[in-house]
């Protein structure tokens, strides 16, 4: 196997943590790499870039890591990665296993399900979990850097409808409570459309101002602000936030203001219609049905916190933009100012910054979801490099550390990327005048609710 870097870019056509690999079946795997500049490869595996030697024998290295790792777990069917590295800030992508069995069982019936079995290639696109979560919390903050908000304001001077613990009435629910999952709402599990159920040109049937209405009903006996709770809901209420204060439907406003500008043609809320999606499986250790399918996917109605169909190589371009301090790559734009792009990886409660979850030298989030697993980790002192994954099979803790660490320990050798620039940048959203947008009406009013 000879591993390549392409000119240019190729052409792209932890909610509920409940996982799936054929070991028999023959696995493929391709390195990719996202760089404009010219290069040859050498038949020892390296590249000249620049007139001087590029590790790209460290990705094959890897590579062939991420392969036989795959191959000894029954869990992982498909698998696609990233690493960002270098001082020009390269994206290399991973990918291996299938994206698509010929044979499994549905989750719902147990019906067999038979398909033309495909591999993993770098247009596959995949639901991303929980990681979607750092989507809504970029966007939050794009408000936030435009004064829209202070991290300790109560959210309902921004909502049609009143959000408060009954337990404890006079303790306002803060930005900041949401940022840190300190808010106190609990997650229902109802709502889930399969297949033909769901859509195909939106996430939900129903507007995300309804589902937060409902879906902020039931809370934990605790005061807010006091403990860590994840909430699912909690997030797809800042994603509400983010249409109160911008004047456009949330997935709209992230297509525009970020997908859009950051070349994240493979990325929306939805789950694509082009072929370009992975099934999602189940490991079942039954011999004689191993492998159950989420045929055709499924959608919920708090869909901003876990609902992102994207690829490694989109999801390796906004981290980009994000390790960036939250410019772009090239040129003066950005997603929001040096500022707020140092802060949302400093501590706002427990070991949260805002939306990110902080560790040592570095912050991440990982996900989870029927037939799917995620991570996302940028380690932000010496060697600042980023590693992002996902499978379509339900992985156990072990092999999501095992899996982080190896690409990790990789991109660390392929070099540092730079330290964000300081001087200001043009934000591509600003704090414009609300806009109505039929597309989150409630009770017959648009923007000014």
């Amino acid at each position: 196997m000879k591993p390549f870097r392409a000119i240019g870019p190729v052409p792209l056509g932890a909610r509920y943590f409940l996982g799936f690999y054929p070991s028999l079946l023959l696995k493929q795997l391709t390195i990719f790499s996202y760089l404009i500049i010219v290069c040859a490869v050498r038949d020892g595996l390296e590249i000249i870039e620049n007139g001087t030697l590029a590790p790209l024998g460290v990705l094959s290295d890897v590579g062939d890591w991420l392969e036989n790792t795959a191959e000894k777990s029954k869990k992982i069917v498909g698998i696609s990665a990233f690493l960002l590295s270098g001082a020009s800030m390269d994206v290399d992508v991973i990918v291996a296993g299938q994206s698509v069995l010929a044979k499994a069982y549905s989750i719902r019936g147990n019906k067999l399900v038979k398909k033309k079995a495909s591999d993993v290639n770098p247009n596959t696109s995949f639901m991303v979990a929980s990681v979607s979560k750092t989507i809504v919390w970029t966007a939050l903050s794009m408000v936030f850097d435009a004064g829209g908000f202070a991290l300790d304001d109560p959210i309902n001077g921004k909502l049609p409808f009143k959000v408060q613990n009954p337990k404890f009435k006079n303790i306002p629910i803060t930005y900041k409570m949401l940022y840190a999952h300190t808010s106190g709402i609990k997650d229902i599990w109802s709502g889930y459309k399969y297949g033909s159920e769901c859509p195909i040109d939106r996430p939900y049937p129903t507007p995300l101002a309804q589902v937060v209405l409902k879906g902020t009903k039931k809370w934990y006996k605790i005061r807010p602000g006091k403990r860590e709770n994840y909430s699912n809901y909690g997030s797809a209420l800042a994603a509400l936030l983010v249409e109160r204060h911008t004047g456009m439907e949330f997935s709209r406003f992230v297509k525009k203001y970020i997908f859009d500008p950051l070349g994240m043609t493979s990325s929306q809320f939805f789950r694509p219609s082009d072929g370009t999606a992975s099934e999602q499986y189940r490991y079942t250790r039954n011999k004689k049905k191993p492998y159950k399918v989420a045929d055709g996917g499924y959608c919920f109605p708090d869909w901003p916190s876990g609902q992102l169909w994207t690829t490694t190589a989109d999801l390796g371009r906004f981290t980009t933009v994000v390790i960036n301090g939250g410019r772009l790559k090239s040129g003066n734009k950005c997603v929001y100012g040096p500022e707020t792009g140092k802060k949302v990886f400093e501590k706002t409660s427990g070991e949260s910054g805002m939306g990110w979850f902080l560790y040592s030298g570095g912050a991440g989030h990982d996900g989870g979801e029927t037939g799917v697993s995620s991570d996302l980790f940028l380690q932000l002192q010496n060697p600042r490099v980023a590693v992002g994954w996902v499978a379509n099979g339900e992985l156990t803790d072990n092999e999501f550390n095992v899996l982080t660490k190896g690409l990790l320990d990789a991109a660390k050798k392929m070099g540092t990327v730079p330290f964000p620039p300081t001087e200001n940048c043009m934000r591509m959203w600003n704090s414009s005048a609300c806009a109505d947008d039929k597309g989150f009406m409630i009770k017959g009013k648009q923007c000014q609710w």
